[in-house]
């Protein structure tokens, strides 16, 4: 690859960045010239191309990613465990997917000052509704323990709600509850954004990490002028005025700290521009999920569902200390070498043959999450760990009442042999980090707590813009990657209209 010049360069292909840079491509025109823009969307992992059949999904991606990994070391990154390919790793799991509630905007609002208003994210929800297939399964899909659920949560008082879900070629095999991807394609993610990309003439660069972003110091401030990459044993460098990182809420701190934007504290005589925030602000919600075995099965013999339904049991006015109770792995399928090893199991013997034949379809449980106080965080250092985590003590007892309302639930769901997974507070004193962080490079009003600003835009570096998880000011109240999205569906019209209009 030689050096070229392109009008954006965007760090990262994964939820956010393919929805970036297909969007901005679409939509935007070099503003001095009015001719489309030349974009480059680079990758870490490999980008296996074809398209997807109903049922059936993209055959050379199909071989390569299983529903037990991301087909190896290779496709991950080892700090985190994300997938590095195109299209990212989202939506994986069940599929039970929330846009922002009502209180993650106040928070977001709350937090920094952001303009991230529900009405001002409309045209992004309707968006992203459409593009990820997000809808409702039927009923026809819940299994028993779904209804048990939904039962024993009105009987206490609650009124549940049916999770959404993302799926499009789905054929309800169950086979994905344990892993991350789809064998068959079937659940919403980005990659449908990718033809988009082509069709507008993005250059998808694969295989390929970027090392740098290059800054100009120019007095207090930078500017960008590229990035630095390498593929392989080969280097170089790829040249743009403006380059938008969508690395992630570990990586991005890290590669703005690599090319010397961020603390002095971490960076020393490496610093370029200083920006404390950088990688600092970093927080996260906290899972737990408490088991239980049923006298009769739960589920169909060789089929799981991966919806159903969901309660808050509210903590503050302002959505600290929400607790998010789901059904979402209920009726998750159990893989046989899972059951064997469960602490349900006999140890050997007749009796762990009898258990073997119906356990896979009787193992169950509820999850619980708890959305992260304001005073629970902690800093990404530059090799992606977290350091100087913080959690609220308070987080400990939501927690137990949480555990209380589990316990119950399965009681009341007739399950026996509840098991809680060890001491929460313990737990939650030695955390460092979930699947939902965000807040490492957060955009705010003022340069003082904040990376960039709402419209996401560097504070320090003109040029750099930055949108993912890391942007988000604090962690939601559930899953992460639909506020992802849809921060990004919402972003790519404020970039247009900034930098890519006449």
């Amino acid at each position: 690859m030689q050096q070229q010049s392109y009008d954006l360069i965007v760090v990262g292909t994964g939820t956010a960045g393919a929805i970036l840079a297909s969007r901005i491509a679409e939509n935007g025109v070099n503003p001095r010239t009015g001719e489309p823009l030349k974009i480059a969307s680079i990758e870490a992992g490999p980008y296996w191309k074809g398209e997807r059949r109903p049922g059936y999904g993209i055959p050379l991606r199909r071989r390569m990613i299983t529903n037990l990994d991301f087909g190896g070391d290779r496709y991950q990154w080892p700090t985190t465990g994300y997938a590095k390919i195109v299209g990212g790793s989202s939506v994986h799991f069940g599929n039970a997917s929330y846009f922002p509630f009502d209180t993650d905007y106040l928070r977001w609002q709350n937090e920094t000052g952001v303009d991230w208003t529900k009405d001002n994210f409309k045209e992004a929800v309707a968006e992203i509704t459409q593009m990820y297939n997000y809808h409702q399964a039927p009923d026809s899909t819940l299994g028993e323990g779904n209804r048990l659920f939904r039962n024993a949560a009105r009987q206490m008082g609650y009124a549940p709600s049916r999770s959404p879900m993302t799926r499009t070629n789905c054929i309800y095999c169950g086979y994905c509850s344990p892993g991350h991807m789809c064998k068959y394609d079937s659940k919403g993610s980005s990659l449908a954004y990718i033809p988009i990309a082509e069709r507008y003439g993005v250059e998808i660069i694969a295989n390929t990490e970027v090392e740098r972003v290059l800054i100009e110091k120019r007095g207090d401030r930078g500017t960008v002028t590229g990035v630095t990459y390498h593929r392989g044993d080969q280097t170089g460098e790829l040249r743009s005025s403006k380059v938008l990182v969508c690395c992630g809420v570990f990586l991005t701190p890290g590669l703005l700290m690599r090319s010397g934007y961020g603390s002095k504290e971490l960076l020393g005589d490496k610093l370029l521009v200083e920006n404390p925030n950088v990688g600092n602000h970093y927080n996260a919600d906290q899972v737990f999920r408490v088991g239980g075995f049923s006298d009769e099965p739960l589920l169909e013999a060789g089929r799981g569902t991966n919806s159903g339904d969901y309660f808050f049991d509210y903590g503050d006015p302002d959505g600290d200390f929400n607790l998010m109770i789901t059904s979402a792995v209920t009726n998750g399928i159990v893989f046989p070498q899972l059951a064997a090893l469960s602490e349900y199991a006999p140890e050997f013997g007749r009796g762990h043959k009898e258990f073997m034949r119906t356990s896979c379809t009787r193992m169950s449980g509820v999850m619980m999450l708890q959305t992260c106080p304001k005073n629970s965080r902690g800093r990404v250092r530059p090799d992606g760990s977290v350091s100087d985590y913080t959690s609220d003590p308070r987080m400990i007892q939501r927690f137990q009442e949480g555990e209380a309302i589990c316990i119950k639930l399965l009681e009341r769901m007739g399950l026996k042999r509840i098991t809680t997974g060890g001491d929460i507070g313990e737990r939650v004193r030695t955390f460092r980090g979930a699947g939902h962080s965000m807040g490492s490079c957060r955009a705010g009003v003022d340069p003082k707590d904040s990376v960039v600003n709402p419209r996401f835009e560097s504070h320090d570096v003109d040029g750099l813009l930055v949108c993912d998880g890391s942007v988000i000011p604090r962690s939601g109240s559930s899953w992460a990657c639909i506020p992802i999205a849809t921060v990004a569906a919402f972003a790519w019209r404020r970039i247009v209209q900034d930098h890519f209009t006449v």
